[in-house]
């Protein structure tokens, strides 16, 4: 646990996350207690506050993950046997209670509750006794099936003359509305006391009519009261001491602030008729919040950070800014007893926040009381249900843990100042999100990541021009690809370590590594006849004119069918440059162009070489820099490209195409993207498991379940020229070093993949499939190795129980084509 800062993320990187479902978890936990007991079970005096800190703990967790009827009786015994007042009593009761689903469950706990209420134990621990009473009536008795004779013997009995207040408190705090008929005496008992706290939960109850003055005190809310000269806060708490020095009444451009004042026992502030109430005006127009929110922001940076002035947060709060609609001008009330603000030397960082929250909620249409929302309470045919892209980032800023007024403001100013469409926010970004800030703490760089992948996602709204055929590389692939990085950290038991710089990178690279896709080749690229591309394409037209000229040597008269031809090639040139070269005008484009997006000189240097090496020989990537700092923060560019290939490769499903493309456009497509649409289409899923060795290190197993797998014998010497320099036969060193280091991967695949006396049509569609994938496991392994991380992957290939022979990847009314007659035509090329 020495790689986790603190006890709570090792507890939950160790045991929580690197689990694989709750029964291992579950299991995990009673290992760590087993271990505890077993260190101090001699020495019983060197029990520290830690330990019994790490065992309320476990229990907790254990009653938490309870997902059965028989562990949650298995666990009610274990929790009332032995000592369990040394236990974590408030939280595992609470969490049996939410879990007794059934009423002979909850009747089995009342139950135990009873037993406790008459030990000799809980005489000496009142609050025990308390806790007890506090559930023993909170099921209604008809949810409990008990019958009259029940009820008086096990319930009602229990409430005397002589019972102490302190429980008659517990009772009626939680007591369910049912059991008052049952209990008459508890009327009598607590109309005789004169305890303030127990008229108030009677009056709470319905048990009394009149209200009691402590309820009186405590339910009076300080109120606005508006009249035709002057608004009055009423409060009825009491200015002593000398008043705090607040901003005085001034006016700056459309800003006009006024200080409340306190007078006759309340607090003032001048008032005109003629002003409109925020709350009062619509605000469905982006363009006016936006207009507002600048003014607010601008007024409130040169007071309270140029000019150190102290505002009262009530200027923010939507009840305390008002309007005048003829001469536009905005008026703000410094109220010092909102909140209470008066009684702080300096208005407290969660009073703003309050204020934030209260005006978002009325600006943006959304409730935030439970945190950060985006979707609207209310909204038109014409508008969207969810927030735009500016307000989302506001609310992040807000609700950051580090929040400060100060910090607040400049981040908002930055955010409304960005010139971006009103682009809506999308529902799997914010999904997104809440993985990424688990590992970028840095909250500007979590904004960056957010203003990143709106950037692609919109660069990819209409794909790529050149790249028809492709799957798909696009904001989808990314976020896949973000995800299953974070699957492999969960399975590697977070041994696979990244600091937030560092995650920054790498998940900014994986939407930004395909982008080169969307530019077209450059005129000097389509033009340099030294590249054997542009030669070969050169030749082909040459011979379609040849051709056309020996059919009329007087001039060049060319049929549709060659001069379709003739395009074709062409497009086929442009698409394969782009295909081969996107990783390397990824990284040109990331350097040296669009200035806007919002990365440093060096995360852009650092993206980019992860982004091209995405598309390097294994030569190239071996000489990339693994030892850089950014400040003091170590950036492992080596590890990182080695995790984007790894994830990049690991994309294939049948979701990354679409079997309508298809149908509609093979008939344009080469036979290599027919190929790979067929491989996709044929994956059902990828799984990522993970199993402990005994040397204590984590293999991570990718698992590639197919619904169909050609099967079929062509002869070898065929091919052995189809798979060419990649043959498993080929007897050259890398080849034999490429197969003996992958002898011991792929266990359990259906396919013995590096077995080389095995050759036949499957052999060759794995190999064109998964040859790099199989590199990159080795490569990655080595990495490992090197540098002492305990954690190895694997790659295995196998077959769905309901796998097929043959599938049609065309089927409509016109046509069908076979996926096992196209393997064939296509390994025999």
């Amino acid at each position: 646990m020495s790689k986790a800062s603190n006890l709570g993320r090792a507890i939950r990187d160790e045991v929580v996350l690197s689990s694989e479902g709750l029964e291992e978890m579950k299991e995990r936990l009673r290992k760590l207690f087993n271990e505890l007991n077993e260190i101090y079970s001699e020495e019983e005096s060197q029990k520290n506050k830690l330990t019994e800190k790490l065992e309320k703990f476990v229990d907790y967790r254990l009653v938490k993950l309870i997902n059965s009827n028989d562990g949650w009786y298995e666990q009610l015994e274990k929790t009332f046997s032995g000592d369990y007042l040394k236990g974590n009593i408030v939280a595992v009761w609470h969490i049996l209670y939410i879990k007794a689903e059934a009423p002979a469950m909850k009747r089995a706990f009342l139950s135990k509750l009873r037993t406790v209420i008459f030990s000799e134990e809980a005489q000496s621990f009142s609050y025990v006794k308390f806790l007890a009473y506090k559930y023993l009536f909170k099921c209604s008795p008809s949810e409990l099936r008990l019958s009259n004779e029940e009820i008086t013997e096990n319930f009602t009995r229990l409430i005397t003359e002589n019972m102490e207040k302190v429980y008659l408190k517990a009772i009626l705090s939680s007591i369910h509305k049912n059991w008052i008929p049952h209990i008459p005496i508890l009327k009598d008992l607590t109309t005789k006391t004169k305890d303030n706290e127990l008229h108030s939960l009677c009056y709470k109850k319905g048990l009394i009519d009149e209200v009691p003055n402590l309820y009186k005190r405590h339910v009076f809310q300080p109120r606005l009261i508006q009249n035709n000269e002057e608004l009055i806060f009423e409060s009825r708490k009491i200015v002593v001491g000398d008043p705090i020095r607040y901003l005085e009444d001034e006016d700056l451009k459309t800003i006009k602030y006024r200080l409340f004042r306190f007078d006759k026992g309340n607090w003032r502030v001048q008032y005109t008729g003629t002003l409109d109430s925020l709350k009062d005006v619509s605000w469905h127009y982006d363009d006016l919040i936006k207009s507002l929110l600048k003014s607010l922001v601008s007024w409130l940076k040169v007071q309270i950070i140029m000019e150190d002035q102290r505002v009262p947060s009530s200027v923010v709060d939507p009840d305390h800014i008002w309007f005048d609609m003829k001469t536009g001008h905005i008026y703000l009330l410094g109220n010092p007893a909102w909140q209470l603000d008066y009684l702080f030397d300096k208005t407290p960082s969660i009073l703003w926040k309050k204020s934030f929250v209260s005006l978002f909620q009325v600006l943006f249409n959304i409730d935030l009381s439970k945190g950060i929302n985006v979707f609207k309470k209310s909204w038109t045919s014409s508008q969207s249900p969810l927030l735009y892209h500016w307000q989302y980032r506001i609310l992040n800023y807000l609700f950051s843990n580090k929040f400060s007024v100060t910090i607040f403001l400049q981040q908002m100013d930055k955010v409304l100042c960005d010139m971006e469409s009103k682009t809506i926010v999308d529902f799997e970004q914010i999904k997104l999100d809440h993985i990424v800030k688990h590992y970028v703490t840095d909250l500007e760089h979590r904004d960056n990541f957010i203003l990143i992948a709106n950037f692609v996602e919109g660069s990819w709204k209409n794909g790529s021009k050149e790249c028809y055929f492709f799957t798909l590389h696009n904001h989808e692939h990314a976020r896949y690809l973000v995800y299953r990085l974070h699957e492999i950290f969960e399975r590697s038991g977070f041994s696979i370590y990244l600091n937030s710089k560092e995650a920054f990178r790498l998940f900014s690279a994986c939407f930004l590594h395909d982008f080169g896709m969307l530019s077209e080749p450059t005129k000097h690229r389509l033009h340099d006849t030294n590249k054997m591309d542009i030669q070969h394409l050169q030749n082909e037209i040459r011979q379609i004119l040849q051709v056309a000229v020996a059919r009329n040597p007087g001039s060049v008269d060319l049929e549709l069918q060659q001069i379709y031809e003739i395009f074709g090639n062409v497009e086929r040139v442009r698409e394969n440059i782009v295909r081969v070269e996107h990783p390397y005008i990824s990284e040109k484009e990331l350097v040296g162009d669009y200035p806007d997006l919002p990365l440093s000189v060096a995360e852009r240097r650092d993206i980019g070489v992860i982004s091209a090496a995405h598309g390097w020989g294994k030569a190239e990537v071996i000489n990339i820099s693994d030892d850089l700092h950014d400040g003091k923060h170590p950036i492992h560019l080596k590890l990182l490209s080695l995790l984007l290939r790894i994830a990049d490769l690991s994309d294939v499903s049948k979701e990354r195409v679409r079997r309508e493309v298809l149908e509609r456009n093979y008939h344009r497509m080469s036979d290599t993207s027919v190929f790979h649409w067929i491989k996709h289409l044929s994956v059902d899923k990828l799984t990522i498991e993970h199993r402990d060795l005994e040397d204590g290190a984590t293999e991570i197993i990718f698992t590639i379940s197919h619904n169909y797998l050609p099967t079929g014998s062509i002869l070898t010497e065929v091919l052995e020229r189809t798979c060419g320099k990649n043959c498993k036969k080929i007897d050259s060193n890398d080849m034999s070093e490429f197969i003996d280091r992958g002898a011991n991967l792929g266990r359990g695949s259906f396919f013995s993949y590096f077995e080389r006396s095995q050759c036949d049509i499957t052999c060759a569609f794995i190999n064109e499939s998964y040859r790099w994938f199989y590199a990159e496991v080795i490569f990655i392994n080595d990495y490992f190795r090197q540098n002492e991380i305990p954690v190895s992957f694997d790659l295995k290939i196998v077959k769905t129980e309901q796998s097929q022979v043959d599938f049609n990847f065309i089927k409509n009314r016109n046509s069908l084509k076979s996926a096992q007659e196209f393997m064939f035509q296509y390994f025999q090329k």
